[in-house]
């Protein structure tokens, strides 16, 4: 049972308020309904489009928030890595299990946290 079935089920106004109080201090500490991590190898060409796959059910696709946690590299890139999301009109959109980000250093690997925002 959620935390919203229970605060349904009482009657006491004091214990109802005490209840919601603790409810949106828990909220408040857990910014994320869900998240999950993913390693992912970009594209052989640099800024270029890469298919990654998730597991995550939020409301709208394309409300998934990406971080890099790690990069994975052998040596040194010769210029900073970074993950973006094209913006185009022409891009592609994400859909139910899979986002499309680019990265600027090509084949680039790198562990990504995927979320979906408490709302």
């Amino acid at each position: 049972m959620s935390l919203k079935g229970i605060s349904t089920q009482i009657s006491d106004p004091k214990l109802l308020r005490v209840f919601r109080k603790v409810e949106n201090q828990l909220e408040k500490r857990t910014p994320l309904a869900s998240f999950e991590y993913v390693d992912v190898t970009f594209n052989a060409n640099a800024n270029s489009d890469t298919v990654i796959t998730h597991t995550l059910e939020p409301d709208n696709p394309e409300d998934i928030d990406y971080e890099v946690v790690r990069w994975n590299f052998s040596s040194a890139p010769a210029t900073v890595p970074v993950v973006y999301r094209d913006s185009s009109a022409t891009r592609k959109t994400w859909n139910e299990g899979y986002i499309v980000l680019r990265c600027n250093v090509a084949s680039a690997s790198a562990t990504l946290r995927l979320s979906v925002r408490n709302v």
